[in-house]
């Protein structure tokens, strides 16, 4: 009974681990996804300021 107790409380551990790591990679590739965004748009907005 007590090792099924643990095994359990080991399971929820890594589910949560799991969303945890889900979280910081979903967060990652938006990041990632808004820097290329950003790099696309950086050669007109440096256009844009100099013709100002």
């Amino acid at each position: 009974l007590h090792f099924l107790f643990y095994y359990c409380f080991m399971m929820i551990q890594m589910t949560s681990q799991i969303l945890l790591f889900q979280h910081d990679l979903k967060s990652l590739i938006l990041l990632f996804q808004h820097d290329v965004y950003s790099a696309r748009h950086l050669p007109e907005m440096a256009v844009r300021i100099l013709r100002i």
